[in-house]
Formats: structure tokens, C-alpha cells, sequence
């Protein structure tokens, strides 16, 4: 057949059969042939395409052969290698920091010979042992520690709770150790923090042999070994039933989320949470004694409006009444009600205009006992009325019959029912809440009303007196939280206050 008889028949173009045709061509399945000068594609018999795919077949086969035979050898030698030794070196104290923490990936526990030859603090690698302390707890990986018997390793011993492992403390004459060996999974590491390098052995049967050893010590106690001793690896079961003291898993908890950022944040929302409670709480306490300084000032006046005789009340209606005896007694009256009651700043009374009732007239209060008195030209007076430090005008002292001017809406309506200002008032002596109750005569009627004030200030001290409690733990707190920055978190610290390097 020709392409166009083949496209006729399969529905392909002769594009895609061209391109086929020269792959059957060079796998000498088909072959060409020119009739009547047409190029015309045969299969001379079909034993050929039988003979094609058992060759293709033989092929693929001896491949696969092949892959299998490489793949196996590659196996043997992953086998022949795996229990050679493995050495790993490591330098500076980027490659400690790095070894230290390949160790956390080779089990759930690390056993350390550990000599303690300088404090905490003066490690020259603390920050990162602190930081390496979180990612092993995090991680739970218990450390279980042999160290020299002596005051650096007693100082060593003693932090165990916070620092999630057990450490063991020997004679140094029994076990000498100058450098600082881990066995952890198949890996011995030895580390020289002097010379700042560290290598890591990679040999099953060493560790094992190690781990031995140690077990044995521990188990002993620390007392030395006698005679020739085989260690025997403990069984993985035995190691895995070994509990962690509950009070290293405590307080290691509590070290590591004392020194994660997560503390930091929940201390911070705490800090945020306290203020906003503090000021929630200021702002209650404030209130709470706004509403009894109302109710103390109304009960000052409603008693003390009942001292008070209608006809002295009565006497003093003009000017030159302040002269009759009823006003020195009205006037000593109110002067002892101002001073029998701590923090009322002044006390006097006023009364609506017998001829315009919507007018009001002042009666007396607790200063103006003699309104001229020490006075040349009987215009002024030398009482700091509103002890501002200084005579003004504010401090000229009033006389029956004077008109007054009602500073609030409360004052006019004290003439039914006693009653305090809703809130703190101004006028020309001060800031004030002031408490009002009617004075009634003999049938009930009132007559005038008694209003005694306060100043803002008596309040406020109230107030911090009582929320001072609040603001002292909340300083605490504050305090509380920079010291734990500093003391758990040097390394943070430092970066929020870099340290200026000296120039020499």
C-alpha cells in the first residue's frame, strides 16, 4: 500500500504514518518497494514482526538483567561499609554548636562524661546552651550526666530539675576524664572545648561497648570498678521503661517555656491584660467612691439640716442682720458641720426670694462670721475663703439677703428631697460635688436649703489609696518580666541592646 492507501484505511494522515514507517523501516518489520514507479510499503511475512518482538523482548530482558546485577552490588557494598568505623571532625564553636546538635537526632537519650571546668556563667558557650537546652527538651531528649565530684560539679548537679537530666557526681582520682565524651545511638563524640574541636566515631560496637561502661558506673554509683568488668549494653526494652523524675520533667517544662518566645508573648498579652484590668479597675474604684462621696454628702447634709432652728433662719433676711446673734449662731453652726466631717470644704445655706421665687437669696455660710471684720474700707477681707494662697475677689465674704446664683440644677431641686450633683461642678471658689437637703419649719415646709461641698481631690485620694495595692503588683509584674528577660533570654537581650565593641 501507498500513505494514501494507508490513511484511507486507518483515518491517520500521512504525516503521522510517514513518521511511523520509518521507525517499522529501520526495525526491518516492513520494507519498500517501487511498482509502476509507486513507492509502496510491504510485509514480506508476518513471521517478521513474531521475530521483532522476541528480540525486543530478549532486549529488555538482559536490561533489567543488568539493573538487577548493579543494584545488588551496590547493596553489598552499603552492607560491607555499614559497620566500618566513620569518623566526623568538627572545629570552632560553629562546628560544636553543629555537632551538639546532630547528637539530638541519634535517640530519646544521651549519656555524657563531663568535666566542669568553669560556671555557667563564665561559659563562653552559655546562649547557645541555653538555646540548645529548648530544642533537647523540646525534642525529649534526657541527658544523663557523670561528672568530678567537686564544687563546679556540685554547682553542675545542682541545676538538674531546670535543666532535663541527672547527673552523677565521682571521685576525680577514680574516673579521670579531661574532655568531654557523649555516646548517643551508634556515635561516640568526643569533644576538646580548650582547642574548641570535636570528632565524632561512628562505630556500632564501640558505642555499645561505652554505653556499657557507663551503665555500669551508674549503676554503681560512682564507686570505682573492681576486677576485669565485660560491660553488657543494656537492653533497648530496660532503657525505654527508665522514667524521667517527675520533678525534672516539671521544672525542665517550666525552664524551657520560661526561655521560649511563647513565654514572652504570653507574658506580654498578661502585661497588656493587667494594665487594661488596673485601668478597668481604677476606673471602677473611682466610680464606686464618686457614688459614696454622693451618698456620704447627702447624709452630712440631711443630718445636719435638722440642727438648724426655722427662726434664726428666719432672722436673717438683710444685710445688717449679720449683726444679730442668730447669724453668729447659724454661722457656728455651719462651722461645725464643715469641721466635724473630714473633707467637706464648705457649708452654707440659701433660700428663694420672698418677693420672686425664682430668684435666691443667700442666708450664711461657714466663713462669713463677721464680713468686715480686719477691714479698713469694709469692701474687702483678708479670709482665703477658697485657700488659694491669695485675697481676691473670690475670697469677699457674703451677708444675709445677697443675691445667689444656683450653680446647678441639683441645688433647685434640693427644695423637694435631699440630693448630691450628678457630677463634679465649677464656679469661682473651685471644683466641687456638693450634697443638698431642705430645711423645713414647723409645718413642714421648706424654708431654705444646706448645702455642704467637697472637693474632687478627697475623691481621687480615696481612689489611690485603694487601687495603690493594683499599681505596686502591676510595677512588680513589669520588673518581674525585665529581670526574667535578662536572666533566661541573655541572648535576646543582646539583640534588642547590642553591645558597642570596644576599639583598641
Amino acid at each position: 500500500m501507498t500513505l494514501r492507501q494507508l490513511g484511507a484505511k486507518t483515518g491517520k494522515s500521512t504525516g503521522v504514518l510517514d513518521q511511523a514507517m520509518k521507525k517499522l523501516l529501520r526495525k526491518e518489520i516492513i520494507h519498500t518497494e517501487t511498482i509502476n514507479d509507486t513507492l509502496k510499503y510491504t510485509i514480506h511475512s508476518l513471521n517478521a514482526v513474531v521475530k521483532w518482538m522476541e528480540n525486543y523482548t530478549r532486549d529488555q530482558r538482559d536490561m533489567l538483567l543488568r539493573r538487577h546485577q548493579n543494584f545488588e552490588s551496590f547493596i553489598s557494598s552499603l552492607e560491607l561499609d555499614k559497620n566500618r568505623p566513620d569518623f566526623h571532625y568538627f572545629d570552632g564553636y560553629e562546628g560544636l554548636e553543629q555537632a551538639y546538635r546532630k547528637l539530638l537526632d541519634q535517640g530519646k537519650e544521651t549519656l555524657h562524661y563531663f568535666p566542669v571546668i568553669c560556671s555557667t556563667e563564665d561559659d563562653p558557650m552559655r546562649d547557645f546552651r541555653v538555646e540548645y537546652f529548648r530544642e533537647r527538651r523540646r525534642k525529649g531528649v534526657f541527658a544523663r550526666v557523670i561528672a568530678h565530684n567537686t564544687p563546679l560539679g556540685r554547682r553542675y548537679q545542682s541545676r538538674d530539675a531546670f535543666e532535663y537530666r541527672q547527673t552523677l557526681l565521682v571521685h576525680e582520682n577514680d574516673f579521670p576524664f579531661t574532655f568531654e565524651k557523649v555516646i548517643a545511638g551508634n556515635i561516640v563524640a568526643c569533644f576538646n572545648h580548650l582547642e574548641k574541636r570535636a570528632c565524632f566515631i561512628r562505630y556500632p560496637e564501640l558505642a555499645a561497648s561505652e554505653r556499657g561502661v557507663f551503665e555500669m558506673i551508674w549503676r554503681n554509683s560512682g564507686r570505682p570498678l573492681e576486677g576485669v568488668i565485660l560491660p553488657q549494653p543494656i537492653p533497648e526494652d530496660v532503657r525505654k521503661e527508665r522514667e524521667v523524675p517527675l520533678k525534672v520533667k516539671t521544672l525542665s517544662s517550666l525552664r524551657e517555656f520560661f526561655l521560649s518566645k511563647t513565654s514572652l508573648a504570653v507574658m506580654g498579652l498578661l502585661a497588656v491584660a493587667s494594665a487594661c484590668l488596673t485601668i478597668l479597675f481604677y476606673g471602677y474604684t473611682s466610680n464606686l467612691n464618686f457614688k459614696r462621696t454622693q451618698d456620704r454628702v447627702i447624709s452630712i447634709s440631711s443630718t445636719a439640716a435638722l440642727q438648724f432652728s426655722p427662726d434664726d433662719i428666719n432672722a436673717l433676711q438683710v444685710e445688717q442682720d449679720w449683726k444679730k446673734p442668730e447669724w453668729a449662731k447659724v454661722v457656728n453652726q455651719l462651722k461645725n458641720v464643715r469641721l466635724s466631717n473630714d473633707g467637706i470644704f464648705f457649708a452654707y445655706i440659701y433660700r428663694k426670694n420672698s418677693i420672686d421665687a425664682n430668684k435666691f437669696e443667700f442666708v450664711a455660710d461657714s466663713h462669713s462670721i463677721d464680713p468686715y471684720a480686719n477691714t479698713d474700707d469694709d469692701s474687702s477681707n483678708n479670709v482665703d475663703v477658697n485657700y488659694d494662697g491669695k485675697i481676691s475677689t473670690e475670697d469677699i465674704l457674703q451677708w444675709p439677703g445677697q443675691s445667689y446664683e444656683l450653680p446647678t440644677d441639683e441645688s433647685l431641686m434640693a427644695f423637694n428631697s435631699p440630693i448630691a450633683t450628678s457630677n463634679y461642678y465649677a464656679d469661682q471658689w473651685g471644683k466641687f460635688l456638693t450634697g443638698y437637703a431642705p430645711i423645713k419649719n414647723y409645718k413642714g415646709e421648706t424654708i431654705a436649703v444646706l448645702g455642704v461641698d467637697i472637693q474632687p481631690e478627697k475623691i481621687q485620694e480615696l481612689t489611690l489609696r485603694t487601687i495603690t495595692p493594683g499599681f505596686l503588683f502591676l510595677l512588680i509584674f513589669f520588673i518581674f518580666m525585665i529581670m526574667r528577660f535578662v536572666a533566661f533570654s541573655r541572648s535576646r537581650f543582646n539583640e534588642f541592646f547590642p553591645k558597642q565593641k570596644s576599639q583598641t
